[in-house]
């Protein structure tokens, strides 16, 4: 959990939208609204420039003749009714004054700090102002830690510098302007970013549903039954829309699909017991056939030793096979012991067992059993699968050759391998060696391989056959390994020995 709120990339879409577009809107209305306030600072500033400039000026023009006689009372009229004209809202002046050429106040809007005569000084400190140039000046400076702005006008009659006007004002109304149009357009762009935020988280729930319905669907999907599974509705004809359509398009078709692939399992089912019905009516016809005229012979010919003698031993023979397919098909639906400490020597006494059978063809035996202590494996199928196919590489091999038996275990699994030299099998052979009833000896029933390609599938491993005419075949057995709770039974039950003889 901590994570999916860590991470954007686990957040929803419902979630990444309304934040995609409020900080699109907002930064948008923020970068507009800086640029707007910016624009309406220097057109304050221009503004309180320009006015400023027109009133030195008008002052300037007014007072030439006053400052001519030195009537101080006309000059300070003049000044006051000059800067009185301004507005209430719109007076940042901090004050108005005309000095002579020594620098010395003729006269000022506060004429109880700045007493005519004396050097003009800022308001509550002792700095001068000085004497002006001999043209008009705008110029920001700072008067007592604040910021200011100065404007000069020089009075000047022929070549005479008599005075100069001067106007301070104070521009820290531009700054609050400055703050409080940020914060304007900030709370401007707040609002609309939350407004865009909820059309975003509306449009989100609009696209967001439809894509949850695909989601589920899709989860659906793995399992068995598609047949519960219904169309995802599609409102809108947009992107989103044609894709549910072309969802629930796929997911008919995978219906249809799946009906076919269920109805082709069962003829296939119905294929593999034809067929196990036709091989097992074949090979109990067979010896059926040869017992009905072993009874036909024994009841013509019973006063005849000879005659009786062969006609039970055929009957006992046809007996002894019609065993052996009835005893193998029950050997493939039994439940194979699991046991859990199972002695790798058991399969060492496989070697005595195939023995005899090799010396009788001068086969020459390669064993090869790396196993070492007990270990969990199913021994009493394994034996079966092992022993058939041991048995079957010592029938390829009727005019000797070399068989070689390798037991061996990596870190996953463990691996068996039974090799002959024999005259190998065509392709042909290799795409039919596990169908039951097939087989490449006349005498062979024909459901070692299959029985052992079941044993195989039942304890979980696999059986790979690698063979080519002439160069013999190998098989290769392996065995997954396994990790067994305490609390877990073994699989139980008993596997008959199929004879192969």
């Amino acid at each position: 959990m901590r994570g999916y709120w860590t991470s954007p990339r686990h957040w929803g879409l419902s979630v990444k939208l309304p934040l995609t577009i409020a900080t699109i809107v907002f930064s948008v209305v923020l970068v507009v609204g800086a640029i707007a306030v910016l624009r309406e600072v220097d057109a304050a500033r221009d503004g309180l420039e320009e006015n400023a400039q027109q009133l030195v000026r008008s002052i300037a023009l007014q007072n030439v003749e006053n400052v001519k006689r030195r009537d101080y009372w006309e000059m300070y009229a003049s000044l006051r009714q000059q800067v009185g004209q301004l507005e209430e809202p719109n007076r940042p002046l901090l004050f108005g004054a005309i000095i002579d050429s020594m620098g010395r106040v003729l006269t000022h809007t506060d004429p109880s700090r700045h007493r005519i005569g004396e050097p003009l000084t800022l308001a509550g400190g002792d700095k001068e102002i000085g004497f002006g140039p001999a043209k008009s000046v705008i110029r920001y400076t700072e008067l007592n830690a604040n910021d200011v702005l100065l404007a000069s006008m020089p009075i000047v009659v022929g070549n005479n510098l008599l005075a100069t006007v001067w106007l301070a004002y104070d521009t820290r109304f531009i700054e609050r302007r400055l703050l409080e149009g940020g914060l304007r357009m900030s709370l401007i762009a707040a609002a609309l970013a939350t407004l865009g935020a909820f059309v975003g988280w509306v449009i989100s729930k609009r696209m967001v549903k439809p894509l949850g319905d695909l989601t589920r669907a899709i989860g659906h999907l793995t399992g068995s039954d598609l047949s519960r599974l219904e169309p995802v509705q599609a409102e809108e004809r947009d992107e989103i829309g044609r894709l549910a359509l072309a969802f629930n398009d796929m997911t008919a078709a995978l219906k249809e699909k799946k009906k076919l692939e269920e109805r082709l399992r069962l003829q296939e089912k119905l294929a593999a017991v034809g067929r196990m019905v036709a091989g097992v009516a074949h090979e109990i016809n067979n010896p059926l056939g040869g017992m009905k005229n072993a009874i036909n012979s024994i009841t013509l010919f019973g006063h005849d030793e000879a005659k009786r003698e062969e006609g039970v031993k055929l009957l006992g023979s046809g007996l002894q096979h019609i065993e052996q397919v009835v005893r193998a098909l029950l050997a493939s639906h039994q439940r194979p012991q699991w046991d859990p400490a199972c002695d790798p020597r058991i399969f060492d006494d496989l070697f005595l067992l195939v023995r005899p059978d090799c010396e009788a063809r001068s086969i020459r035996l390669r064993w090869e059993n790396a196993l070492a202590g007990p270990i969990d494996i199913p021994s009493t199928a394994l034996q079966q699968i092992l022993m058939n196919l041991l048995l079957n590489a010592i029938y390829a091999m009727p005019e000797g050759g070399i068989l070689t038996f390798m037991a061996r275990e990596d870190r996953d699994a463990f691996i068996f391998v039974v090799r002959d030299t024999g005259p190998g099998l065509s392709q042909d052979q290799l795409e039919q060696i596990f169908e039951p009833f097939f087989t490449t000896r006349s005498d062979g029933v024909g459901l070692g391989l299959w029985i052992c390609s079941e044993l195989v599938d039942t304890i979980g491993g696999t059986l790979v056959v690698e063979s080519q005419r002439g160069g013999g075949s190998t098989f290769r057995v392996t065995v997954p390994k396994r990790t067994i709770s305490e609390d877990e039974e073994p699989l139980v039950g008993e596997l008959e020995q199929v004879s192969h003889h």
